[in-house]
């Protein structure tokens, strides 16, 4: 019995150990009221370098404070500011950030964002949406899909009226530079 007890009181030191010690760049979120485990939030910055014939990009791993699940968020690579062009990746799934913000802003209890008037009606392989300036001039890049610029653009949730020929100009435009920073 004696084996027994010296295995659990190495066990425990060690166990102490490691919570005394974290390591130094794993943050440890709180809940505020102490009744949850915290979550640990590991990030990693883009190595430029070849890592295992790759090189790697910067990421967060999200992990259970009390188990061993977790999930990784992989942020744009060039961020330029557009909700509409930047991707996130989360545990896989690919989506722009305006599209994570409508599914998990209501689950966190955050006001619902209206959208950034005007929209400018666009026809991706048929369909009909409205997207704003800069969506719509990333859309229109896109040389995957057929893309038309529509005819309407909406001023508000009740004010629609036709598209100038500035703003199908500015919209090439934008669809010019977007090709071009590729």
């Amino acid at each position: 019995t004696s084996t027994y007890y010296r295995n659990q009181c190495s066990l425990l030191a060690s166990n102490q150990r490691q919570v005394e010690e974290p390591m130094p760049k794993v943050q440890k979120v709180e809940d505020g009221f102490g009744t949850m485990m915290p979550l640990r939030i590991t990030r990693r910055r883009a190595l430029k370098k070849e890592h295992k014939k790759r090189p790697l990009d910067a990421r967060m791993l999200v992990r259970c404070g009390c188990c061993k699940e977790r999930f990784e968020i992989y942020p744009p690579k060039d961020p330029d500011g557009n909700i509409h062009s930047n991707t996130l990746e989360i545990n896989g799934v690919f989506g722009t950030v305006y599209q994570w913000r409508q599914v998990f802003g209501p689950l966190l209890g955050l006001p619902v964002e209206y959208p950034d008037y005007p929209l400018y009606q666009m026809k991706v392989e048929g369909k009909e949406k409205f997207l704003s300036i800069g969506a719509a001039g990333v859309a229109f890049d896109n040389g995957w899909v057929d893309v038309e610029i529509g005819g309407l653009v909406l001023e508000g949730p009740q004010s629609v009226r036709t598209i100038t020929k500035e703003e199908r100009e500015r919209i090439r435009e934008i669809a010019d530079e977007h090709s071009a920073s590729k």
